[in-house]
């Protein structure tokens, strides 16, 4: 396997194994970082507004707060809301990460023109995954937030099927279900292997963070909102380029696609765009 620090960028795509899954992500993470993390901290503070503005409207306006119901609201508002953005972001960072595999330094801009003609598709992948996460919320409580959602968000496949093979939802469903057969387990213990890392690395950061804040002064919950919303975006980039690499890794272990084919799909698709 060639050694993503030291090979050509268009040395991948390639069947690679955990350890190249890592390379290869931490490389898509930190070459495209200066071009995304705004993008992911952006769509995280507005999944953090919104969420905010449901909780007010439960607590002033149906007097449901400290109900079950509206614990049982809030928290489905907020995994619906991280999954809807999350996929998204997802979708348009996809796009910038083949773009620098290729040798092609494209913006976000460039992802959401390419995104936005399937825009509604998207959403429908996304709360396809979020259902399962809101049945999984009852019993691993912030396992989910922290690890399965990121390791999630798409879903991986499923959502780059969609945005860069510009398909259906339906039609992209058979593609990744295909492309992971005989590979699921793999994939997704890979992908959630990498979202846990990240997760720890998340909760030392948020513990550090609740030492340094002051107690009290109304300063505490807007310091701690801002470190969440710092940190979980470069976590969402993060398992975002790992499930690019899972992706490219099944087309090139199904379809022995390659740097030279995907480069020439991908002059191919901008050519019909």
């Amino acid at each position: 396997m060639p050694d993503p620090e030291t090979a050509p960028s268009r040395a991948f795509p390639s069947p690679v194994g955990v350890e190249g899954y890592l390379a290869w992500t931490w490389r898509l993470f930190r070459h495209t970082f200066a071009r995304l993390a705004m993008v992911f901290i952006g769509g995280v503070a507005l999944v953090t507004i919104v969420h905010l503005a449901v909780i007010v409207f439960l607590t002033e306006v149906v007097d449901a707060e400290g109900t079950v119901e509206g614990l049982a609201v809030s928290l489905a508002a907020r995994i619906i809301l991280a999954t809807v953005a999350g996929s998204v972001l997802a979708g348009i960072a996809s796009v910038v990460f083949v773009g620098e595999l290729c040798g092609t330094r494209v913006s976000s801009g460039h992802g959401w023109r390419r995104l936005k003609p399937r825009f509604g598709h998207v959403v429908v992948a996304a709360l396809y995954v979020s259902m399962p996460l809101l049945t999984l919320l009852l019993f691993l409580g912030p396992v989910v937030r922290y690890v399965l959602l990121p390791a999630l968000l798409g879903p991986p496949v499923l959502v780059h099927a969609i945005v860069w093979e510009q398909k259906e939802f339906r039609e992209a469903a058979v593609r990744a279900k295909n492309l992971l057969a005989g590979n699921w387990g793999r994939v997704v213990s890979t992908l959630l292997l990498l979202a846990l890392g990240a997760a720890l690395l998340q909760i030392m950061i948020f513990a550090l963070a609740a030492e340094v804040l002051p107690a009290g002064g109304g300063l505490e919950l807007p310091g701690s909102l801002l470190v969440d919303v710092l940190v979980t975006g470069p976590v969402w980039l993060f398992t975002a380029a790992a499930s690019t690499v899972a992706y490219l890794d099944l087309r090139a272990r199904s379809e022995e696609l390659d740097a030279d084919g995907l480069a020439a799909e991908a002059e191919s698709l901008a050519a019909t765009s």
